[in-house]
């Protein structure tokens, strides 16, 4: 069994990452798919948050795209907490708030990779 994940906002954030670093990789569902030998309805499932542990398939895919899921982790993390619930609200934000939000998770990441 995975390590569950505590807080909903640790799942919110490591969807949103799964998600950016795919589409920042290149990679469509199906792709990652046969990259991991995992379903992509399953991987479609992660990007989108619904979750509760860091399964074996999970781990799988983060490893895949070169991401630690324990980095999401509120517990022993080193992204506060309050940094969390700004990427909660800016996930579940739509339209072009949501476009918004992308577009500058991504510039962030580029500056950091």
């Amino acid at each position: 069994m995975g390590i569950k994940l505590q807080l909903p906002e640790e799942v919110t954030a490591l969807a949103f990452a799964i998600d950016l670093a795919r589409k920042n990789k290149g990679y469509t569902l199906q792709q990652l798919g046969e990259l991991s030998g995992i379903d992509k309805g399953q991987i479609s499932r992660f990007a989108a948050g619904r979750f509760k542990t860091i399964s074996k398939n999970l781990q799988q895919i983060c490893n895949i795209l070169e991401l630690d899921p324990n980095d999401y982790r509120v517990v022993g993390s080193r992204i506060p907490s309050h940094v969390l619930t700004e990427i909660e609200r800016g996930w579940h934000s739509s339209g072009t708030q949501r476009r918004k939000f992308e577009d500058a998770l991504v510039a962030l990441s580029k500056m950091f990779s």
